[in-house]
């Protein structure tokens, strides 16, 4: 477990894109600009070698990336990659016969018969590992020499591994733009269970040891970790994580959005290495791409000025308004922001809530792939329309 160990970061499959992407990039280099370096790993040049690791990795890869789909424990996708991994011995079914072989410093193909790893989970929130495997297969199809072309499904006429990474990092980037794309950058609604940790995780202090932190909190044997962070008592997700957990007894049920710094480094680079490599590949704004799902009516609300139309929505309910969240009669940024606010802290802002968002308005605001109920995905739908860069709501992307 190369970074931590509770739990195993051997599990996660950070460790996987980040190192693949790195060897990408080397291959692209070394295809581009040729290799004068010397360097023979097992006897071969490094084109070779790199080779060897990168179309077994990305093919893969191809074969696990999902769509529209839903995984073994019931949890629907937009789109997902494997995120946690099990490699046997000291992993999850600890399979002790689950061993590399004693490397000889030779290549061979056939080798590590006994090496495996299970898919444990999926995922599509970690950003950065989506946008990592991406570039990976971004530069693994420029080196190839894969034309654009071969970036959009409807033009696409090769299924090699390098034109079909094309392909799936169009369609990633793609998807990871349009659906999780907010006022401050890439995020999704995110759970996790081990928050409950916060607030019952002991922290050792010596017997023999007493004293403050220097907001005032005591630290003495037997606190916990919230124990001696009490200044994280001011904080609106704090106490949003502490009132799922006095009402649960955990944090599976609590809500939260983190635009990670890191995960909008790698996306980053990841849209602009296909902007770089690719000047030509245009996003594919369709979802029809990537969601298979029955069309929704839509209902034309006037360029300039905002109608009121009552349209069916969700069986026998009625809408008012198209994007009127809030129920003002009109469509506005305040609407994306109350569908934001309800997702994100649903103590304060859902429905039945003082501030909270209606039945109404929640039938309302699902402007996107209509009856599904309201996501995040409805909040980027009505930005788009303020910004006219749709006319119609509800809209699928057009």
């Amino acid at each position: 477990h190369p970074v931590y160990a509770d739990p195993g970061s051997n599990h996660w499959i950070g460790n996987q894109v980040w190192s693949t992407q790195r060897l990408a990039e080397l291959y692209y280099y070394v295809k581009t600009n040729g290799d004068n370096s010397g360097v023979q790993p097992a006897g071969m040049s490094l084109e070779d070698a790199l080779e060897a690791l990168l179309s077994r990795w990305i093919e893969w890869f191809e074969e696990n990336t999902h769509f529209d789909w839903t995984a073994p424990d019931g949890t629907s996708y937009t789109y997902c990659i494997p995120s946690t991994l099990d490699w046997g011995k000291g992993g999850h079914h600890t399979d002790s016969n689950c061993v590399p072989d004693t490397w000889d410093g030779k290549y061979d193909p056939d080798g590590n018969k006994k090496l495996h790893c299970t898919i444990e989970g999926y995922g599509q929130g970690d950003i950065g590992c989506v946008s990592s495997l991406c570039n990976t297969l971004i530069y693994y199809a420029a080196a190839n020499n894969v034309p654009a072309s071969e970036a959009n499904p409807d033009t696409a006429k090769d299924d090699s591994p390098a034109a079909k990474g094309l392909r799936l990092a169009n369609k990633l980037l793609s998807a990871q733009y349009d659906t999780g794309r907010d006022e401050v950058g890439i995020a999704f609604d995110d759970h996790n269970g081990s928050l409950v940790r916060i607030f019952t995780e002991k922290v050792y202090i010596p017997d023999y040891y007493s004293g403050k932190m220097p907001d005032g909190s005591i630290i003495e044997p037997g606190v916990t970790f919230s124990d001696i962070r009490k200044h994280y008592e001011d904080d609106e997700m704090y106490q949003a994580c502490k009132a799922v957990y006095e009402k649960t007894g955990g944090t599976d049920e609590y809500t939260y959005k983190l635009h990670r710094f890191w995960h909008m480094g790698d996306a980053i680079m990841s849209y602009g290495g296909m902007a770089l490599l690719y000047p030509d590949v245009e996003p594919l704004n369709d979802e029809k791409y990537w969601v298979d799902s029955d069309t929704t009516t839509t209902t034309k609300v006037d360029d300039t000025t905002t109608t009121t139309t009552t349209t069916s929505g969700g069986g026998s309910d009625t809408v008012t308004l198209w994007g009127d969240a809030n129920c003002d009669k009109d469509v506005s940024l305040a609407d994306a922001v109350l569908i934001m606010q309800s997702l994100a802290n649903p103590d304060k802002y859902g429905e039945g809530k003082a501030d909270g968002i209606t039945k109404q308005g929640q039938l309302n605001g699902d402007v996107n792939l209509n009856g599904n109920g309201i996501t995040n995905a409805d909040a980027l739908a009505i930005q788009k329309y303020m910004l006219k860069l749709v006319t119609e709501l509800p809209e699928s992307y057009k």
